[in-house]
């Protein structure tokens, strides 16, 4: 027999072998999700009912928010957000402790419940949440540039989360006990006649419960 024909017949049969290997995997890993059952996946993730299942061909899927800005920036829909509400309000003279209690009463005077539901996982926003995004805010010169429609997407943190979709997902990578994995979401926004990506994280933790915690901004 030709060596050329046996040897495209042995990567058939490989290319064959992998295809179905995935896909039992696949299968296999929506099950044990389903089942909320306690889930261990080659990348030392383990899971517990009520975290955020992990879909494979996302995990690690990007190496920094900056390549999820550059990948996701495409606008098929956005999500337009009401400015109204920081109107007159100068941030210039506000300190860091001035925004993060702004960024506290803005979310809980807006919204009666703290949890919301995004891919039938719950998501919870609490104030420490909140307090650590406008850290993370004021660690960067470019985040700080977008103060007023980062402070404007908080008000609006429930039609946010609520239209976002997930794009990649990780381990916890400085082993901080209470966490086990990490979320990461975008939406698109039009905010003040601009256009946005928002990135925004969500932390699942090792008692089940899934946490808001940062949100960083790209101006298309």
């Amino acid at each position: 027999m030709n060596g050329t024909l046996v040897n495209k017949n042995i990567c058939k049969f490989i290319d064959e072998m992998m295809n179905e290997l995935n896909t039992v995997f696949n299968e296999t890993f929506k099950l044990l999700n389903n089942e909320n059952k306690v889930i261990i996946n080659y990348p030392n993730i383990e899971l517990v009912k009520g975290n955020i299942p992990i879909v494979p061909e996302l995990l690690n899927r990007y190496k920094s928010i900056n390549e999820i800005f550059e990948y996701e920036n495409v606008y098929k829909n956005f999500l337009t957000l009401d400015d109204n509400v920081l109107a007159g309000i100068n941030l210039t003279d506000c300190s860091i402790s001035d925004i993060k209690s702004m960024s506290i009463d803005l979310f809980f005077n807006n919204h009666l419940i703290k949890s919301f539901i995004l891919d039938e996982s719950v998501i919870i926003v609490t104030k420490s949440g909140i307090r650590e995004s406008i850290e993370n805010i004021y660690r960067s010169r470019r985040q700080r540039d977008y103060l007023r429609e980062h402070l404007i997407i908080i008000y609006n943190l429930d039609k946010v989360i609520q239209n976002a979709y997930l794009v990649n997902q990780c381990a916890e990578k400085k082993g901080r006990e209470k966490y086990n994995s990490w979320n990461y979401y975008v939406v698109h926004l039009l905010i003040s006649g601009r256009l946005y990506v928002l990135e925004f994280e969500i932390a699942s933790m090792n008692n089940g419960e899934n946490h808001y915690r940062v949100q960083n901004l790209y101006e298309k």
